[in-house]
């Protein structure tokens, strides 16, 4: 999250996800695809408020020919390209193996705190440079 005066925020503990499921199993393919038309026009225009968690979506629709699809909506404030693809990777590696164990990944702010003065510099520079 972000607080007012523009500094990242941490959560010590986050509130439970809980994603919502849609059922579309039984209708047929063209409801279906219009059902999941509108579920991605909803997704892709959601506007997430900084400072109010979660800055994401996840929500998994059922098909009819039973296979689950998975929809995403996270807002790029907390994520840039190479997150996710990182993210993708990981979704794949979960879907393929409910065994995998996902990596421990420090906090943007952690990072920085270990990284010193260096990080810290660097991250001054690009809010100056936008103006934050």
């Amino acid at each position: 999250m972000i607080t007012e005066d523009h500094q990242q925020k941490i959560l010590a503990q986050a509130p439970t996800f809980q994603p919502a499921a849609y059922d579309c199993s039984g209708l047929p393919p063209l409801q279906f695809e219009q059902q999941l038309e509108t579920l991605r026009k909803e997704e892709s225009h959601r506007c997430y408020e900084a400072n109010q968690w979660p800055l994401f979506n996840f929500s998994w629709i059922k098909q009819p020919e039973g296979q689950i699809r998975i929809l995403v909506s996270i807002d790029l404030l907390i994520m840039d390209a190479m997150s996710g693809n990182n993210l993708v990777t990981e979704l794949q590696a979960c879907c393929r193996n409910s065994d995998y164990e996902l990596p421990s990944v420090p906090s943007l702010r952690d990072y920085c705190v270990a990284m010193g003065p260096v990080a810290r510099n660097t991250l001054r520079r690009i809010d100056e440079l936008l103006g934050v």
